[in-house]
């Protein structure tokens, strides 16, 4: 440039407009009219012949820029990419520690005979729950002879039934949705309640698990639940001396039902890709009671429960309810809300254990304990039959207007109205109560409950429910109890 300028004799003005065409190099462009004095210049000739070459050294600059500004969101990106990776590999080893304490915690329980563990449910340490069984009468039952099997009966898990034993112990499942005609079984189907009995000379296991929501995987959340909870119980009530080892026993084997659910093949894959939800698998809820005789006129039971089923004892005595699970559902307002479930409901595969809950009753002769899914119960709830708050001497004008100061009022008044209208259901033979006319009333009561909402489904191609109590009482579900004599030997 500076050759060329010195060499050209013209005006300063020219001098300039040649030094900044120059210097934007536009020259091999043509983009001006070069000036005839510039033209005949050596340096403007070898310019000219070399345009290509400017152009392409023009390109690789431009391609240099892009690669540089490449390389700077390249990077950025493998800084994100490693934040990725060590965040993964975190979890990975998160998810492989919490797999290895349920496989350690669930050999040593059944290789060492020792009722004792680490975790419950994958979720807390076992410890935190220590006020569960000791809240439990020190009751000696060392004096427990040789066990021998009586009976068992079971059913659910998919269809409709009713099974038991003698006068003794007896079960209804049933669903009261309704059937469609162009639907090749019913609404709701396959039915996810599933309940056992396990009678031996020295105790009775009763068992009910609901499976949360519809389809097969909360179908056989609940069978796998009650299975691997019978499987783990049978094998170590043995080791148990007192009423508060068989409280700590029945944690334990609810951390085995929940291992049962957690087992199926689908939820190993989807662990592995780091899905775990409960569709993928299914959850479900649990109460398991255990009968256990103290004298030969007195027997207790002890129940624990996670979840909406309830446990209630029918006194022939004194024809009176008793809801020894009274309070499960506390926590929740939301009726499709169980208040706690077993199974992945919570990351890493854990439970739900808000609700989560041991109790105990003394019971005695002629005493009848029936546990009930929340298809049977929530049909006794006055807030669903269209009852108003009033009706029941509580000063609301709706339900929906009830506050936490008024909650304890409101459920001993709900626990009054289902007492009497339970009673009633129940006495409606006019014979002497059984397992068998209790199930089989409580079961048909809600049948008869939820028909008008059935038929109104029915008649309407399945559409939504008008949210009309009064008109349309109950609720639809799939409706399971269990009954059974405490004093069945």
């Amino acid at each position: 440039k500076e050759k060329i300028l010195k060499d050209v004799a013209a005006p300063n003005k020219i001098k300039q407009s040649v030094f900044d065409k120059l210097h934007s190099f536009a020259w091999h462009r043509l983009e001006f009219e070069v000036p005839k004095f510039v033209q005949d210049s050596v340096e403007y000739a070898y310019f000219v012949e070399n345009s290509q070459l400017v152009k392409d050294m023009t390109k690789i600059r431009v391609r240099l820029h892009e690669i540089e500004h490449n390389t700077v969101n390249l990077k950025a990106d493998i800084e994100t990419s490693k934040r990725r990776m060590k965040q993964d590999l975190e979890v990975a080893e998160e998810q492989l520690a919490y797999l290895e304490s349920l496989y350690n915690s669930r050999q040593l329980m059944i290789l060492r005979k020792q009722p004792q563990a680490t975790m419950i449910c994958g979720f807390e340490h076992f410890a935190q729950f220590k006020q569960f069984w000791e809240s439990l009468p020190i009751w000696d039952i060392s004096f427990l002879g040789e066990i021998n099997h009586i009976f068992e009966c079971q059913g659910g898990g998919g269809t409709e039934g009713e099974a038991g034993y003698e006068d003794t112990a007896w079960g209804c499942v049933l669903s009261t949705y309704p059937c469609f005609p162009h639907e090749p079984i019913r609404h709701g189907d396959p039915i996810c309640d599933y309940y056992f009995i396990d009678a031996q000379s020295e105790y009775a296991l009763m068992l009910l698990a609901d499976g949360c929501s519809w389809g097969q995987r909360p179908c056989d959340a609940a069978k796998n639940a009650v299975k691997s909870f019978h499987e783990y119980f049978k094998e170590l009530l043995g080791n148990c001396n007192n009423l508060r080892n068989v409280g700590q026993l029945l944690l334990q084997a609810l951390e085995a039902a929940h291992q049962g659910v957690l087992s199926v093949s689908n939820y190993k894959a989807d662990f592995r890709n780091q899905k775990i939800e409960s569709w993928d698998v299914g959850t479900t809820t649990l109460l398991a009671c255990v009968i256990i005789p103290i004298t030969e006129e007195h027997w207790d039971i002890i129940c624990i429960n996670i979840g909406d089923c309830k446990l209630f004892m029918y006194r022939q005595e004194t024809n009176t309810i008793i809801d020894i699970t009274q309070g499960n559902r506390r926590n929740v307002r939301d009726k499709r809300d169980p208040g706690g479930r077993i199974g992945p409901q919570l990351p890493l595969g854990r439970a739900d254990l808000r609700n989560l809950s041991i109790s105990s009753y003394p019971c005695r002769k002629g005493d009848i304990i029936f546990a009930a899914s929340d298809g049977v119960h929530d049909n006794f709830d006055p807030e669903l039959l269209g009852v108003s708050p009033k009706d029941l001497g509580i000063d609301l004008d709706s339900w929906d207007q009830a506050g936490e100061s008024k909650m304890n009022v409101i459920e001993q008044k709900k626990y009054l109205f289902m007492q009497e209208r339970m009673l009633k259901v129940i006495n409606s033979s006019g014979q002497k109560p059984t397992p068998q006319s209790i199930s089989r009333a409580l079961t048909q009561y809600c049948v008869e409950v939820a028909k008008p909402s059935a038929d109104w489904m029915k008649n309407n191609g399945g559409k939504r429910l008008p949210d009309n109590y009064t008109l349309y009482p109950g609720k639809m579900d799939h409706t399971t109890c269990v009954s059974m004599r405490v004093d069945y030997c």
